[in-house]
């Protein structure tokens, strides 16, 4: 069986600058205007903590409900999404070499919506290449696990030369199922050397496309 040679990506952060949603999801949760360096710096489970302290997991819940279309209002934050400077313009490119599949923790409610976000930005997409955490639930409480199960499922189909992420606890992940070229993009409230498990660290997708489009 000769498998089809594929770039795998994440989405949120990774591709879609989604700050602004996470701004008026916490906003809709709190009543508070965060900062957005500060949703930078910090992860959700943290912010939820720093303002309401022990008893901060129903806000958190709260907060992903949204953020994850499980509630209604969550659908109508999705148009505050950016994309990021030149991830459609370097990822068109390797669509021409490789088959573009997408990996993400949005939930399967947000499947048509996250499809439409896509091809609204320029993305290539194909219905059949997105790869979603089932629920909220299993997603929130084993984040890794999902990611593992679903890259797992990818590589049954597809031989997977290049991953990109921002999000460094799952490279080693990558590292041990065998991708190559596993491409870290570098997030603020990290440092380089946690991206101990990719193979290259991009600050941005500008420099990723000047090579791509040699």
């Amino acid at each position: 069986m000769r498998f089809r040679e594929a770039v795998v990506l994440d989405i949120d952060e990774t591709i879609i600058d989604t700050s602004l949603r996470r701004q008026a999801a916490w906003r809709r949760v709190t009543g508070l205007d965060i900062p957005i360096s500060e949703l930078e710096m910090y992860g959700s489970s943290h912010i939820a903590r720093k303002y309401y302290g022990p008893g901060y997991h129903p806000i958190y819940l709260k907060f992903w409900s949204i953020l994850l279309c499980y509630d209604p209002d969550g659908f109508k934050l999705l148009e505050m999404d950016k994309p990021i400077p030149y991830a459609a313009d370097t990822v068109s490119i390797w669509s021409r070499r490789y088959t573009i599949v997408y990996l993400t923790g949005r939930t399967s409610n947000m499947r048509d919506a996250t499809l439409d976000e896509l091809r609204s930005m320029g993305f290539p997409v194909d219905p059949m290449m997105i790869y979603m955490a089932p629920d909220l639930e299993k997603y929130i409480e084993d984040p890794t696990s999902i990611r593992r199960m679903l890259l797992e499922r990818i590589l049954e189909e597809y031989r997977v030369k290049i991953i990109v992420d921002d999000n460094p606890v799952f490279f080693e992940i990558y590292r041990e199922l065998g991708i190559p070229i596993r491409i870290g993009i570098l997030r603020p409230r990290f440092r380089i050397e946690d991206y101990r498990y990719a193979s290259i660290v991009a600050d941005s997708w500008y420099s990723l496309y000047s090579i791509a489009a040699v």
